[in-house]
């Protein structure tokens, strides 16, 4: 999976998985931690946030410094 790397004009996003019930599909949606926090994005497919899941998904680090 890539990912775009951030810019001055676009910072790093976290990109999260979700998974919806009624349409038994995963699916990503990248929003801010704020957003994320407050709840589940809603499904593309359907459009139903009642029976959407949050999934757990690998991380993506970006540091400002080189290892």
């Amino acid at each position: 999976m890539a990912f775009p790397a951030p810019t001055e004009n676009r910072p790093a996003m976290p990109e999260y998985v979700f998974y919806c019930s009624p349409c038994k599909k995963s699916f990503t949606a990248i929003m801010t931690v704020a957003a994320h926090d407050k709840g589940v994005s809603p499904c593309p497919k359907c459009g139903k946030k009642k029976d959407v899941e949050k999934r757990i998904a690998m991380a993506y680090v970006v540091t400002s410094k080189k290892s």
